[in-house]
């Protein structure tokens, strides 16, 4: 894939971000740095990174994904609030993914093993 100045902006600007944003949290911040991008140009450049596994794409319900840069398999919590999304520090999340990749051997086939947590955050809660 050819790096392009707008995907390097986008990485980049995702990158700076703990709470997994949407396309157009990212399109605001990315528009200060090249005022000309179109909302058109970043969902199909997240797309891009996605599907070549640079970044990842989180469905979690809604009418919008989230992303997130760390392509790698981990835990997620998803708020039923306010809609965000955020890394949950598991450990055992990892024990999940072993036993389901040693099933999946004799029982199916695996692509991938997502974990999603979804409840209320701390700031919902307090208000």
């Amino acid at each position: 894939m050819r790096t392009t100045i707008q995907r390097k902006v986008i990485i980049e600007t995702l990158q700076k971000h703990k709470d997994h944003p949407g396309a157009e949290e990212i399109y605001t911040e990315v528009r200060s740095i090249l005022p000309k991008i179109s909302l058109g140009t970043v969902y199909r450049n997240l797309d891009l990174l996605a599907g070549s596994g640079l970044i990842s794409r989180l469905d979690v319900g809604g009418a919008h994904a989230h992303y997130d840069p760390e392509p790698g398999s981990h835990p997620h919590f998803h708020c039923k609030e306010c809609g965000s999304v955020s890394d949950l520090e598991w450990e055992d999340s990892f024990v999940v993914s072993k036993a389901v990749k040693r099933d999946s051997l004799a029982n199916f086939s695996t692509d991938s093993v997502e974990i999603l947590v979804r409840g209320v955050c701390a700031s919902c809660r307090e208000s």
